[in-house]
């Protein structure tokens, strides 16, 4: 009897076993399929990302390369009004001082992978980067944010006292001449002038300069993901 007993035992102690062992390999099995789900979702959200990466990149270019062109030219003609070696401004001179080439901050997928670290699963070490990224893409915004306040306000107030053509266009159409005694007499002297285009020089080449810290960081990160 004991014999039998102790058979049943073991026996019963067998199919429990095999029972823990099913459903560790089912548990086992599902979380290798969650998991594979997961890879799937995180590469066709990284395909997504590299086709924003690549928009901004070249977005960013465009905008440095004419912002610089303006801080450049505009450079050359507050040096010579300081030293007073011109006394008169063409319209494209003007709109050299006060134009800026604009970019749009938004990025949608970059905001989509922060808001849960879950995104990523096989990329968990670029979540710094990303960060980083969103934080320089923030810094990109304010600084656009200054110029547009500073071009609603006092740029627009010199425009309208100087009779500035807002349609002008650089290398576009007749490009008149604009004494600087005309410009004092509606309100601006040299010392008035200079601040005014020294302010949107200097946003100028800050945000320009915070432009090419986020195109780096874009670079690294497709340097990083340039094998998905």
């Amino acid at each position: 009897m004991e014999n039998k007993t102790g058979r049943y035992f073991k026996y019963a102690i067998g199919e429990i076993i095999l029972v823990v062992i099913g459903i560790l390999i089912a548990l086992q099995i599902n979380n290798w399929n969650e998991y594979r789900k997961q890879v799937k979702e995180e590469n066709e959200i990284i395909q997504s990302f590299k086709a924003e990466l690549k928009t901004k990149s070249n977005q960013l270019k465009i905008s440095i390369e004419r912002n610089k062109e303006y801080v450049e030219h505009s450079r050359d003609l507050l040096s010579f009004i300081k030293n007073d070696t011109v006394s008169v401004l063409t319209e494209s001179d003007v709109a050299n001082f006060i134009s800026y080439y604009p970019y749009q901050t938004d990025m949608p997928v970059l905001n989509e992978i922060l808001k849960s670290d879950n995104k990523l699963v096989s990329k968990k070490d670029i979540i710094g980067d990303l960060r980083q990224l969103s934080t320089s893409a923030r810094k990109v915004e304010k600084n656009l944010f200054y110029i547009d306040e500073i071009y609603n306000s006092k740029v627009t107030d010199f425009i309208i006292s100087i009779g500035f053509e807002l349609s002008y266009k650089i290398g576009v159409g007749e490009n008149r001449n604009i004494s600087l005694e005309y410009i004092k007499q509606n309100g601006y002297n040299s010392k008035q002038l200079i601040a005014l285009f020294n302010t949107v020089n200097i946003l100028r080449a800050d945000f320009t300069k915070s432009q090419k810290e986020m195109l780096n960081l874009i670079e690294d990160l497709n340097s990083k993901l340039k094998n998905d």
